[in-house]
């Protein structure tokens, strides 16, 4: 395939130093090298051995490797379809451009930016579906471009816009504030009216809401919009996809109404401007009748995306992954407009179509394989979700949408009855990922905290501080026993002790606590202190008010000679002191002020 683009047949033609080489006279070579065992052709596919790769290579002079890369590059930029997620395709290319740039990276930089194919091998990792690793590709892209560019050059910057993009479809906990510092970056070097600049406001945007400040995002993108039309014109097609994406945030924000009012709007903007079988007019199109659902009209979505299945066989395919995703949609409206026997057929054979198209992993794929089981809702299927969530955490991991549906799914289904499936969702998420990737993973916290919040919100407050309590585990492993995070968390958890009645145990936590901050923060910080007061004070109503007076006298002392008589802090850790003298005098304890 790529031996077919102009790119390779100019090189070849060229190489050969005659006229422009046909098809079959360069199939005819190809087929020689394959005579020869000099290389494997199978189909569309050639595959030559690293041994004489590198005999090849050693033999060709840099400036000759250097117009043979270039040359490579564009014939695989020609070849890569734009919207390809074609698994098998992907793979072929993204491993040629690998091997390229293996072999002659050096060659794919000019002074003033890289080869396209550097961003279309990562653009298309994306599109595929993995999206961590399109985020690990911009990475590395962005790093190399600052180091050869300079932080600020505008190709720099674009491998930036992409990390941005990557990580946050990845749900990755740095995305925001990588857009965030994007944009800041490119209002300064590029201006705020610049193209590019626009559309980091659009990713930041995007980031926002993925994130769960819808109202941030909308904000945004309403801002957007104006300048948009004020620098770019209403009926370009940026200003466009900015009104899309505001639609669909105002749905996504409980407005569904609204979002089908505005897609309307759009829509016939969309096929005014760019014609009825445009891919944006047929997103539009998706778009609004996936809201019109939402809004309460599931059978005039089914009709609706019927009619848009068939125009989008017509225009991109039947195999293409949008006429695969408005199917995907009529299933959904069809169960929503109460025929779930329909959408369970419609689903089962879009079920085989993505395995065949997309490939298992894919989101889409792994989506559809939740709704079968979401749409059929029978307790058998608990087998059948459970591995398809540890499927999800391995391929998407725990904060993308369809794990997080999925752990919903799973907790409503385990518990049909149960008044607030969300509060049960993250035990299932937990229990999932740590069988999926053990206990000892980066993410392990982050998860746990979800637990941690959830069983706070339903106010089961032992389960609470236990789970609390293998959160400080996790963090003491990833960031250290001392780190800020873990000993803040250390005195949360202890305070929780002490507030369910377990003196004895806060006692001791603040005990274990109080040497950390002092190495944090030396001995006379007022974290330290305040854990002294609260040694004083669960040791006192665990029994021992004599140990409170001696330790409360000593807190008090030191507290006056640093922060001064007149602090706030003064009254209340007299106050205790008197209450724990009283009860020493009395020979007894039964609790503070504190």
């Amino acid at each position: 395939m790529v031996f077919r683009t102009p790119a390779a047949v100019n090189w070849l033609s060229y190489a050969a130093g005659g006229p422009e080489l046909d098809p079959d006279t360069i199939h005819r070579g190809l087929r020689s090298l394959y005579l020869f065992s000099l290389a494997a052709v199978d189909a569309d596919v050639v595959r030559v051995h690293a041994l004489v790769q590198r005999s090849v290579l050693d033999d060709l002079p840099a400036d000759r490797l250097g117009e043979l890369a270039w040359a490579a590059a564009d014939a695989l930029v020609e070849v890569w379809p734009e919207d390809s997620r074609d698994p098998g395709l992907n793979q072929h290319l993204t491993a040629g451009t690998d091997a390229l740039d293996r072999c002659a990276g050096d060659h794919l930089w000019e002074p003033d930016g890289y080869h396209p194919v550097l961003a279309v091998a990562g653009k298309s990792l994306g599109g595929a579906g993995q999206v961590a690793a399109a985020a690990a590709h911009f990475q590395r892209l962005h790093e190399r471009a600052a180091d050869r560019l300079g932080p600020d050059h505008w190709a720099t910057l674009a491998a930036r816009g992409n990390l941005a993009i990557w990580q946050g479809e990845s749900r990755t906990a740095s995305s925001l504030a990588r857009a965030r510092h994007l944009l800041a970056d490119r209002t300064r070097v590029l201006g705020a009216g610049h193209p590019s600049t626009l559309t980091a406001r659009h990713t930041l945007a995007r980031q926002l809401g993925l994130t769960g400040d819808l109202p941030g995002a909308i904000a945004e993108l309403e801002s957007l919009v104006a300048d948009r039309i004020r620098i770019l014109g209403a009926d370009h097609p940026d200003t466009l996809t900015t009104r899309h994406n505001l639609a669909t945030w105002r749905g996504e924000a409980g407005d569904p109404a609204g979002a089908c009012a505005d897609f309307a709007a759009n829509l016939d903007d969309t096929e005014r401007v760019l014609g009825p079988d445009h891919p944006d007019t047929l997103s539009a199109r998706h778009e609004l009748a996936r809201w019109r659902s939402i809004a309460g009209d599931p059978a005039g979505a089914v009709a609706d995306f019927e009619q848009l299945v068939a125009d989008r066989i017509r225009v991109l395919g039947a195999d293409h992954p949008l006429t695969l995703a408005s199917r995907n949609e009529l299933a959904v409206a069809m169960a929503h407009a109460g025929d779930a026997a329909a959408a369970l057929t419609a689903l089962h054979e879009l079920l085989a179509d993505r395995l065949r198209v997309l490939g298992p992993d894919h989101p889409d794929t792994l989506n559809t394989r939740l709704h079968l089981i979401d749409i059929g809702g029978v307790t058998d299927d608990l087998a059948a979700l459970t591995v398809l969530l540890d499927d999800m955490m391995r391929v998407l991991g725990p904060e993308h949408d369809y794990t997080q549906q999925a752990c919903y799914v799973l907790a409503l289904l385990r518990d049909p009855q149960g008044d607030d499936p969300g509060r049960a969702a993250p035990e299932e998420m937990l229990t999932a990922f740590l069988r999926v990737n053990g206990p000892h993973h980066p993410l392990t916290w982050q998860v746990r905290s979800a637990v941690v919040l959830a069983r706070q919100e339903r106010g089961d407050f032992p389960a609470m501080v236990a789970a609390m309590a293998d959160l400080v585990d996790d963090l003491a492993v990833l960031r250290g026993p001392g780190h800020e995070e873990t000993t803040k968390l250390r005195g949360v958890l202890a305070q929780w002790r002490l507030n369910l009645g377990d003196a004895a145990g806060a006692a001791t936590a603040y005990t274990e606590l109080l040497p950390l901050l002092i190495e944090q923060h030396g001995p006379e910080h007022a974290d330290v202190f305040a854990a002294r007061a609260n040694i004083a004070f669960s040791r006192g109503v665990s029994g021992d008010p004599a140990f409170a007076v001696a330790a409360y006298e000593e807190v008090l002392a030191d507290w006056i000679r640093v922060f001064g008589a007149d602090d706030p802090a003064v009254a209340p850790l007299r106050k205790n002191l008197e209450g724990f003298r009283g009860l020493a005098d009395e020979g007894h304890a039964d609790g503070g002020d504190r």
